[in-house]
Protein backbone atom coordinates (compact mmCIF):
# COMPACT_ATOMS: atom_id res chain seq x y z
CA UNK A 1 0.00 0.00 0.00
CA UNK A 2 2.96 2.39 1.05
CA UNK A 3 4.18 1.74 -1.88
CA UNK A 4 1.23 2.87 -4.27
CA UNK A 5 1.39 5.77 -2.43
CA UNK A 6 4.56 6.90 -3.14
CA UNK A 7 4.03 6.23 -6.67
CA UNK A 8 0.62 7.93 -7.06
CA UNK A 9 2.51 10.98 -5.50
CA UNK A 10 5.43 10.81 -7.74
CA UNK A 11 2.59 10.56 -10.87
CA UNK A 12 1.15 13.95 -9.69
CA UNK A 13 4.54 15.91 -9.15
CA UNK A 14 5.20 14.33 -12.92
CA UNK A 15 2.14 15.94 -14.00
CA UNK A 16 2.57 19.46 -12.23
CA UNK A 17 6.55 19.39 -13.03
CA UNK A 18 4.79 19.23 -16.71
CA UNK A 19 2.31 21.61 -16.44
CA UNK A 20 4.64 24.33 -15.32
CA UNK A 21 7.25 23.64 -17.66
CA UNK A 22 4.49 24.15 -20.44
CA UNK A 23 4.14 27.17 -18.89
CA UNK A 24 7.64 28.35 -18.39
CA UNK A 25 8.06 27.46 -22.62
CA UNK A 26 5.00 29.21 -23.39
CA UNK A 27 6.24 32.57 -21.43
CA UNK A 28 9.74 31.71 -23.05
CA UNK A 29 8.28 32.38 -26.58
CA UNK A 30 7.80 35.94 -25.17
CA UNK A 31 11.47 36.60 -24.12
CA UNK A 32 13.11 40.19 -25.14
CA UNK A 33 16.32 39.08 -25.57
CA UNK A 34 17.25 41.40 -28.47
CA UNK A 35 21.29 41.57 -27.41
CA UNK A 36 21.65 37.84 -26.70
CA UNK A 37 19.30 36.29 -27.70
CA UNK A 38 19.37 33.89 -24.91
CA UNK A 39 15.08 33.23 -24.11
CA UNK A 40 14.34 32.01 -20.39
CA UNK A 41 10.66 31.30 -19.44
CA UNK A 42 9.79 30.51 -15.61
CA UNK A 43 6.55 29.40 -14.05
CA UNK A 44 5.90 29.62 -10.20
CA UNK A 45 2.88 28.14 -8.60
CA UNK A 46 1.44 29.29 -5.64
CA UNK A 47 0.59 27.19 -2.60
CA UNK A 48 -3.14 27.52 -3.88
CA UNK A 49 -2.32 26.44 -7.25
CA UNK A 50 -2.41 29.66 -9.29
CA UNK A 51 0.44 30.31 -11.81
CA UNK A 52 2.58 32.99 -12.48
CA UNK A 53 4.85 33.14 -15.72
CA UNK A 54 7.70 35.39 -16.29
CA UNK A 55 10.46 35.78 -19.26
CA UNK A 56 13.39 37.51 -19.38
CA UNK A 57 13.42 41.33 -20.33
CA UNK A 58 17.07 42.42 -21.58
CA UNK A 59 18.24 46.04 -21.56
CA UNK A 60 20.98 47.48 -23.42
CA UNK A 61 22.63 47.92 -20.22
CA UNK A 62 23.23 44.56 -19.20
CA UNK A 63 22.95 44.89 -15.60
CA UNK A 64 19.71 46.35 -15.83
CA UNK A 65 18.05 43.13 -17.54
CA UNK A 66 15.79 41.17 -15.64
CA UNK A 67 15.49 37.44 -15.23
CA UNK A 68 12.47 35.47 -15.98
CA UNK A 69 12.16 33.69 -12.36
CA UNK A 70 12.29 37.06 -10.87
CA UNK A 71 9.38 38.61 -13.25
CA UNK A 72 7.58 35.97 -12.25
CA UNK A 73 8.04 36.50 -8.58
CA UNK A 74 7.21 39.89 -8.67
CA UNK A 75 4.15 39.24 -10.55
CA UNK A 76 3.28 37.29 -7.89
CA UNK A 77 4.21 39.64 -5.05
CA UNK A 78 2.83 42.18 -6.71
CA UNK A 79 -0.61 40.52 -6.83
CA UNK A 80 -0.36 39.75 -3.13
CA UNK A 81 0.99 35.89 -3.21
CA UNK A 82 3.23 35.15 -0.70
CA UNK A 83 3.16 31.64 -0.57
CA UNK A 84 5.16 29.34 -3.25
CA UNK A 85 5.28 25.78 -4.09
CA UNK A 86 7.14 25.10 -7.39
CA UNK A 87 8.99 27.05 -10.21
CA UNK A 88 9.95 25.72 -13.68
CA UNK A 89 12.63 27.37 -15.70
CA UNK A 90 13.47 26.67 -19.28
CA UNK A 91 15.78 27.90 -21.95
CA UNK A 92 16.01 28.56 -25.49
CA UNK A 93 19.84 27.25 -25.53
CA UNK A 94 17.62 23.73 -24.55
CA UNK A 95 20.01 23.08 -21.95
CA UNK A 96 19.18 22.71 -18.34
CA UNK A 97 19.04 26.81 -17.06
CA UNK A 98 19.72 27.16 -13.21
CA UNK A 99 18.37 29.99 -11.32
CA UNK A 100 21.35 32.75 -11.65
CA UNK A 101 22.95 33.77 -8.39
CA UNK A 102 20.65 36.81 -7.76
CA UNK A 103 17.37 34.76 -8.66
CA UNK A 104 18.77 32.62 -6.23
CA UNK A 105 19.09 35.21 -3.00
CA UNK A 106 15.29 36.72 -4.05
CA UNK A 107 13.75 33.25 -4.33
CA UNK A 108 15.46 32.46 -1.25
CA UNK A 109 13.49 35.61 0.09
CA UNK A 110 10.59 34.82 -0.90
CA UNK A 111 10.07 30.82 -1.73
CA UNK A 112 12.78 29.33 0.55
CA UNK A 113 11.32 26.07 0.34
CA UNK A 114 10.58 26.17 -3.28
CA UNK A 115 11.03 23.06 -5.77
CA UNK A 116 12.58 23.86 -9.01
CA UNK A 117 11.64 22.03 -12.11
CA UNK A 118 14.26 22.37 -14.85
CA UNK A 119 14.45 21.07 -18.70
CA UNK A 120 16.13 20.26 -21.67
CA UNK A 121 15.56 19.85 -25.20
CA UNK A 122 15.54 16.16 -24.81
CA UNK A 123 12.44 16.38 -22.02
CA UNK A 124 14.78 14.80 -19.29
CA UNK A 125 14.03 16.76 -16.24
CA UNK A 126 15.96 17.49 -12.89
CA UNK A 127 14.36 18.69 -9.18
CA UNK A 128 16.19 20.68 -6.89
CA UNK A 129 14.68 22.37 -3.57
CA UNK A 130 16.27 25.85 -3.84
CA UNK A 131 18.16 25.05 -0.91
CA UNK A 132 20.19 22.66 -2.56
CA UNK A 133 20.74 25.50 -5.17
CA UNK A 134 21.85 28.34 -2.26
CA UNK A 135 23.16 26.04 0.60
CA UNK A 136 24.31 27.99 3.55
CA UNK A 137 21.79 31.09 1.88
CA UNK A 138 22.07 34.71 3.51
CA UNK A 139 18.35 35.10 4.97
CA UNK A 140 15.93 37.33 6.95
CA UNK A 141 16.97 34.62 9.86
CA UNK A 142 20.83 35.63 9.20
CA UNK A 143 19.62 39.67 9.45
CA UNK A 144 17.98 38.35 13.35
CA UNK A 145 21.04 36.85 14.27
CA UNK A 146 23.52 39.73 13.53
CA UNK A 147 24.41 42.36 16.31
CA UNK A 148 25.63 45.87 16.01
CA UNK A 149 28.54 46.47 17.24
CA UNK A 150 30.45 50.07 17.30
CA UNK A 151 33.36 50.50 15.77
Amino acid sequence: MFVCVVQLFSWFCMMDSLALLERATAAMQHAIAPYSSFRVGAALQTAEGKIYTGHNIESSSYSLTICAERVALFKALSEGERTFEAMAIVASSGEFCPPCGACRQVLMDFAPRLVIYLSNQHGEIKTFRLAELLPEAFSSDTLSKMTSKPL
